[in-house]
Parts: structure tokens; sequence; C-alpha cells
């Protein structure tokens, strides 16, 4: 999942606003996978943010980007799945 920032600073990183509303959607996108994820990382860079989640199956994957969209409005929610069954991006982060 990634969050572009709505005002990234010269530098790519994230306004106190824009830190403050992910800080807060960060705890949301946690309590809305529940138990069907776990959250792998959390990565700022190139002026957003992104979620690593790991699941073993993706039919809720739709139903919790509508509802990310809702918890943080203001900002572009995108969130896009692939199968990783040898966790690949989990091991580089690591």
């Amino acid at each position: 999942m990634a969050v572009p920032f709505n005002e990234p600073t010269p530098a790519g990183l994230p306004s106190p606003e824009d830190d403050k509303a992910l800080g807060d959607f960060e705890d949301q996108v946690v309590g809305i996978a529940g138990a069907r994820a776990v959250l792998a990382a959390v990565i700022t860079t190139q002026g957003m943010r992104e979620f690593v989640l790991y699941t073993g199956e993706g039919a809720w994957i739709e139903q919790f980007h509508l509802d990310l969209k809702q918890v943080l409005p203001s900002h572009d929610v995108q969130v896009m799945a692939q199968a990783d069954p040898r966790r690949q991006v989990y091991e580089t982060l690591g």
C-alpha cells in the first residue's frame, strides 16, 4: 500500500501535517487488517509512505482498500496486492 504525501518537503519527506495524519493512519491500518494480515514494514521515501502487509488470503483486500480510503479521505490511498510466497520483499527488508 502507498500513500503519497500531500505536502512533501523538497527532500521528499512528509510535512508535519502529513506525518501526523499518516501516523494515525498506521494505527487504523493495523486495526482494520486485524488478524487477516501482518504489518511487516512501513517505509517513508520519495514523497510517500509505503506499508507492506502479509496475508494468507486476498479476498478481503478490496474492502480493506475502500475502508482505508474512508479513514484517510485527505490522501490518495493506493493498494496493490501480489503473491510473494517466498516472502522475498520481507527478506529484502530484514
